[in-house]
């Protein structure tokens, strides 16, 4: 997990790069994954798009997708599932 924190940020340019480095600062270990993602959308992501995706999981249903289709539709919004 702390793989995948360095691997990300790497990639954060401008605002998201300030922002990871002062949080960074924070921590007497590496951060893991959950702490740089809960940050992440803390930052990012306003409250309630995140409750609007939650509630998108809630209901989601595959219909007529695919199962691929389903597959990506709900790790995408996995992310935001209590």
């Amino acid at each position: 997990a702390a793989d995948q924190v360095e691997v990300i940020q790497i990639q954060l340019t401008d605002v998201a790069r300030t922002w990871w480095l002062s949080e960074e600062a924070k921590y007497k270990e590496p951060a893991t994954w959950k702490q740089f993602t809960d940050g992440f959308y803390d930052k990012f992501f306003p409250k309630i798009a995140q409750r609007e995706m939650r509630e998108q999981f809630m209901k989601l249903k595959q219909w007529d997708r695919t199962v691929d289709q389903y597959a990506a539709e709900f790790t995408r919004l996995s992310r935001f599932a209590p």
